[in-house]
């Protein structure tokens, strides 16, 4: 009777071990694929400009650093950036704010108009903006080639990426207790008929955003 039962447990420890062992061969598999790409897209790039700069010594390369073009580059560079981060920290905030607390006509809009710069490919954001803000420009604006049109160019592209973080850090803070029971409303939702949810709007539209 023991054996019989000890050969009944090691049968079902068996599936469970199984399972545990395909799951860290998906995952070792995931990281290795992961590791890859970022060595040959981030890394191995980094690496051979680092290389190259130690070719001609440290004298050349701080030359070519401090060189009145690349130092005025730099300058746009972190200064656009700059006022980048202030414009879409500000905006982008309210308008998470505004998308995870209110309920209006054109939200899904709202939210399009907003996912669009990760559809739109960088040369046709490019042309877009320059349709819009160049000498042509339907609304009167052109600011083609100058330092503004630097900066609506990176708020354009970096505001989804601010609203869609700050979106789901404002969900969490708001929805949180409800957020960790819907898995149990979840389980009730064919037997409820969705009598709590179903009224809570705000909650569902807001879980979908978490979701996304």
């Amino acid at each position: 009777m023991e054996a019989s039962g000890a050969a009944a447990r090691a049968s079902r420890l068996r599936p469970r071990e199984t399972a545990r062992a395909g799951g860290r061969a998906s995952t070792a598999v995931s990281v290795g694929i992961i590791s890859t790409f970022l060595t040959v897209i981030v890394v191995l790039p980094i690496a051979a400009l680092v290389w190259e700069s130690k070719q001609s010594g440290a004298h050349a390369f701080w030359q070519a650093v401090s060189n009145p073009l690349a130092v005025a580059a730099l300058k746009l560079t972190f200064g656009a950036a700059f006022i980048v981060v202030l414009i879409n920290g500000i905006l982008g905030t309210a308008t998470a704010w505004v998308l995870v607390r209110d309920n209006f006509r054109g939200k899904s809009l709202v939210n399009a108009v907003i996912d669009l710069p990760f559809a739109l490919p960088t040369i046709v954001a490019g042309l877009t903006l320059l349709a819009l803000y160049g000498p042509r420009s339907p609304v009167g604006i052109h600011v083609a080639y100058t330092r503004t049109a630097i900066v609506l160019a990176l708020c354009f592209v970096t505001l989804p990426f601010v609203v869609r973080t700050v979106q789901r850090v404002f969900v969490r803070q708001i929805f949180g207790d409800q957020i960790r029971q819907l898995p149990r409303q979840s389980m009730l939702i064919p037997l409820i008929g969705l009598k709590g949810l179903e009224d809570n709007m705000q909650f569902l539209n807001a879980c979908r955003t978490l979701i996304r």
